[in-house]
């Protein structure tokens, strides 16, 4: 398995070079990683210098150096003169379970007279010692070689390897010795020795992970002295972690080779599931070149060579130092590396180290010493990945480099990968994070005939540090393989990918349930992927991670930095959302949250806003800070301080509850900078009052509620109720009503036009139609209201009031006091009982009173009005019209034209107005007054005198009038002219068989009447 990384791998490039600090320290004589020893998430770094005098002469200090920075994060140092600590490093995990990883460094003691060597495992989170173990015998080397190879004995705790080249365990000199220890508690778990003498077996140890298969990782000895082919062939033991058998031992070619002075696990290069190993010969002369060197990788799997690898020229002693690289190129396969310390390529013994593919055995890259004698490659070591790009890194030393000696850390460098900056400018679009990055993962890659499924892995941008909302991400397919439908990223047709985007985090999930997420499609996806920031006051730069996790958990992080130009933003104003009442003022304030947010600068909070301008449809004086008109007649008041007074005016006082209208403007702040405004709705509700409510062609349902409300159905069958609580009654419309109706409302009952279908209740008024109407009212107090068309409307019992609108219509008050309009056209009114109110409106109108005590308005139009009995007042008011009192003691008016009036019945009073009238009395005693026009009047019927008192009454100019029924000694003759008192002021002469008698410009003609009698009888004549 190796990890994925953004980006395909260029080459390797020297990140540090660090340094011993004095002369002769040979630092750089050990080189390993420590694995995370400070919890920065980033592999760490060990470097041993064996002749470093910080403490005691030639005690030696092993460094801890960041691999994140390259900083000394702190130095270990030998404990004793000639400890040589350093002499060896290695990674070992963590052994006391703090979460942090730890090491082990050995001190061979050789500079030391009777020194056995000493292994000490220290804390990777401060420094101190862990544990501190010694050699069995002096100078038994022990130390010279260390290595951290797992957990051997199943207690979860990571073990560990320390090897003795000159011990004499089996009383062979130098047949050597390799030690197992507990990482738990330091004790013995296996000792394995040489076979022979001088074997040198522990000159190298390392862990080499599981080779049998049998869950245990398992480790292998080198044996660099071992004659088995020849006097220091060299030999490598392979053995087992579980029990400490031997599993195999791999063998030199020829004598000289010192094959196994150095071995380490090589991780698995052939792809078999199985780790391989790596041992180094740096005597072997393969390329026909004395001690040219060489080294070798066997498969782990049966032990057959998978590869060779040779020095290049006589004496480079290449394979003196081995490691195990890990993934540099991301190709899948682990690789290697190799130190050639006397290497002349650059300088004599400048040295080097050679960079190895582990798939097909080429050279990746190879490194030179600086100058000769630097011994540049005396050590090699995967050194983890440092920088985080998902390749692994490498560390050599070169213990002569500059006199101290040195170590030179070499870190992947990337094509396509990330660490680039892109711009973002405020409120402007989004932009592409990084348009050629490539995401590689071996292991999913080689996968689906090579075109790569990455099925079940997943691609995560956040904000480094923490997700912020304020960062937006989206996709640009523009060009893309892919396109985006809802949650799902699609090709083909198919969906390759889910994804969720929320709270300023992008998480893509690719799956195969449709088709293949292939490496193409997921590198398309990275390449879309585009960022903007929402906020008014962004950051001047957000690092933005990206995290991609494979199917296995592996995953691999990298940064692009978004530099964020600001700009400067006008206030923004938001759209109101205002509800108002159907009558009176209602107010607001814009500036509040309103249903869309707050008016505010996003630049400044707190900075005072102003309202420079306001707009309507069809308003008449919009201004900021005066009141004007709506189209609809409305007021409206806004102010700059955001306050705004809406008043109703009456306008929607007859709205119905459960409707609603609108009113719309829009208002700019501080003089519309941006060229930003706001729309403000106002939406008045109608309450339950004087409502009214207009159907549709459908079949409505409509309860009025409270209030005198009009209901008008419209066409289809309605459901229409009036409601309660009216003063003057609900209204009950068909004015729209193509044709006539027929209403009744004792019994609710429509038919005809629009009211076909309809059912009603709880409505005192009805509103006809434009056509002639049939219209009914019930025993309550009706309106009834005819509109055009010859209508005929009955108003029932109560008092009632009945319009017949235009058109001929016929009304019947029918019982109670009656109120009833003609309006235009001659119309027929009978008030029936009751003390009625009549107006025959335009045209020849025909008016009954019928019974009890009635007014009558005939108004325009010469038309018959007709008391009826009861004492009546009857007006003929404008053209000739022809009155009758009849029984009663009735009020007669002519007025207008030429008017005919009949008291009839009864003690009657007549007023015949301007121009010429016919009065008649009648029976009974009555009262005529000619008035105004010459005027013709009769104290009777015209028959002859009645018998009965009647009183004529006359006014100065009144013109000139005739009695035609004069009956002196029993008719009152009552003159009210200003100065004349007396009988004698009088002119009284003879007209024919008639008698005249005037004063000034007032003349009364006594039809058949005699001198003789006038002046006998003058005290008939009244002067008032």
């Amino acid at each position: 398995m190796t990890n994925p990384a953004f980006g395909t791998f260029a080459n390797l490039t020297a990140a540090y070079t660090f340094n011993g600090d004095n002369q002769l320290d040979n630092f750089g004589v050990s080189v390993a990683s420590a694995g995370d020893v400070n919890g920065d998430g980033f592999d760490d770094l060990l470097v041993g210098a064996v002749r470093d005098d910080n403490n005691l002469s030639n005690s030696g200090s092993v460094r801890v150096i960041s691999g994140f920075n390259g900083s000394v994060l702190y130095t270990v140092n030998g404990n004793s003169t000639s400890d040589n600590f350093g002499t060896a490093v290695a990674g070992v995990g963590d052994i006391n379970g703090d979460g942090f990883d730890d090491f082990i460094a050995g001190g061979y003691q050789l500079d030391s007279v009777n020194g056995p060597g000493v292994a000490r495992v220290i804390s990777g989170y401060n420094g101190s010692t862990l544990f501190t173990f010694n050699g069995s015998s002096a100078r038994s080397a022990f130390g010279a070689s260390v290595a951290g190879i797992g957990d051997v004995n199943g207690d979860e705790i990571p073990d560990l390897l320390v090897g003795a080249y000159s011990d004499d365990n089996n009383t062979l000199t130098d047949n050597g010795l390799a030690r197992v220890l507990s990482g738990a508690n330091g004790s013995v778990l296996y000792s394995f020795t040489g076979e022979n003498t001088f074997d040198l077996f522990g000159t190298s140890v390392a862990a080499v992970g599981d080779m049998n298969g049998d869950g245990v990782p398992d480790l292998a000895v080198g044996a660099p002295n071992d004659d088995n082919a020849g006097p220091q062939s060299g030999s490598v033991r392979l053995l087992s972690g579980i029990d400490g058998s031997a599993l195999d031992t791999f063998i030199g070619d020829s004598s000289g080779d010192f094959f196994g002075y150095s071995v380490a696990g090589a991780g698995d290069v052939n792809g078999d599931g199985v780790n391989d190993i790596i041992v180094g010969a740096y005597g072997d002369d393969n390329n026909a070149l004395v001690n040219s060197g060489s080294a070798r990788v066997l498969s782990g799997v049966d032990g057959t060579v998978l590869h060779t690898f040779n020095g290049d020229g006589a004496g480079d002693q290449f394979g003196w130092s081995v490691s195990g690289a890990g993934d540099v190129n991301g190709d899948g396969f682990a690789d290697l590396i190799v130190g050639a310390f006397n290497d002349d390529n650059n300088g004599s013994n400048s040295g080097s180290a050679r960079v190895l593919s582990g798939l097909d055995g080429s050279t990746i890259s190879t490194f030179l010493g600086d100058g000769a004698g630097d011994f540049f490659g005396w050590s090699v070591a995967g050194a983890g990945d440092v920088n985080g790009d998902g390749f692994a890194d490498v560390i050599v030393g070169a213990i002569a480099d500059g006199d101290t000696g040195s170590a030179r850390l070499f870190v992947s460098s990337v094509a396509n990968g990330l660490g680039g900056v892109v711009t973002f400018v405020e409120d402007g679009p989004a932009v592409v994070l990084d348009s050629d990055v490539n995401i590689v993962d071996a292991d999913l890659d080689t996968l689906n005939s090579g075109d790569g499924d990455y099925a079940g892995s997943s691609l995560m941008l956040e904000r480094d540090g923490g997700m912020s909302g304020e960062d937006v991400f989206a996709f640009d397919v523009a060009g893309a393989n892919f396109a985006v439908q809802g949650s799902q990223l699609v090709s083909g047709g198919n969906a390759f990918a889910t994804f969720t985007n929320q709270g300023g985090r992008l998480t893509v999930n690719f799956t195969s349930d449709q088709t293949f997420a292939t490496s193409s499609l997921v590198d398309d996806v990275a390449h879309a992927i585009t960022y903007s920031n929402s906020s008014n006051l962004p950051p001047a730069s957000a690092p933005i991670r990206w995290t991609f996790t494979d199917d296995t958990g592996a995953n691999t992080t990298g940064i692009t930095s978004v530099a964020i130009t600001a700009v400067d933003d006008p206030a923004t104003p938001r759209d109101d959302d205002l509800m108002a009442t159907d009558t009176g003022i209602s107010s607001f304030d814009l500036f509040a949250d309103n249903g869309h947010g707050i008016d505010a600068d996003p630049d400044d909070p707190a900075a005072i806003l102003s309202i420079t301008g306001v707009t309507a449809a069809g308003a008449v004086g919009a201004n900021v800070g005066t009141q004007f008109t709506l189209a609809s007649g409305a007021l409206l008041t806004v102010s700059t301080s955001g306050a705004v007074d809406f008043d109703a005016n009456g306008v929607y006082e007859y709205l119905p509850v459960g409707f609603s209208a609108t009113e719309i403007f829009t208002y700019e702040l501080n003089g519309g900078i941006g060229g930003l405004s706001a729309t403000v709705t106002i939406t008045i509700h109608g309450a339950d009052n004087n409502d009214v409510y207009a159907g549709t062609a459908g079949a409505d349902v409509f309860d009025a509620g409270i209030g005198d409300d009009v209901v008008e159905g419209g066409a289809g069958g309605d459901d229409l109720g009036g409601g309660t609580n009216s003063a003057i009654g609900d209204t009950l419309s068909y004015a729209s009503s193509p044709s006539g109706v027929t209403v009744f409302l004792d019994g609710n009952h429509v038919s005809g036009g629009d009211g076909n279908g309809d059912t009603i209740n709880g409505f005192e008024n009805i509103a006809g139609s434009a056509s002639a109407d049939f219209l009914f009212g019930d025993a309550g107090i009706n309106t009834l209201t005819g509109n055009d068309g010859a209508d005929w409307l009955y108003g029932g019992a109560n008092n009632d009031t009945l319009h017949g609108g235009s058109g001929a219509d016929l009304m019947f008050g029918e019982a109670d006091n009656d109120t009833m309009h003609g309006d235009g056209d001659g119309d027929f009114m009978w008030g029936g009982t009751g003390d009625d109110e009549m107006w025959g409106g335009a045209g020849v109108d025909w008016l009954r009173g019928e019974a009890d005590n009635d007014t009558l308005h005939g108004e325009d139009g010469d038309d018959v009005l007709i008391g009826g009995d009861g004492v009546d007042i009857v007006y003929g008011e404008g053209d000739s019209d022809v009155l009758y009192g009849e029984a009663g003691g009735d009020f007669l008016y002519g007025q207008g034209e030429s008017d005919v009036l009949y008291g009839q019945g009864d003690n009657d009073v007549l007023y015949g107005g301007d121009a010429l009238d016919f009065l008649f009395g009648g029976s009974g005693s009555d009262t005529l007054y000619g008035s105004a026009g010459n005027d013709l009047l009769w104290g009777g019927d015209g028959a002859g005198g009645d018998g009965v008192e009647d009183t004529f009454v006359f006014y100065a100019g009144d013109g000139w009038d005739t009695i035609y029924d004069y009956e002196a000694g029993t008719d009152r003759i009552v003159l009210s002219i200003t100065g004349l008192t007396q009988y004698s002021q009088l002119t009284v002469v003879v007209s024919g068989a008639s008698t005249v008698a005037y004063y000034d410009t007032t003349y009364i003609t006594f039809q058949d009447v005699g001198l003789a009698t006038i002046e006998a009888n003058q005290g008939d004549f009244e002067f008032v």
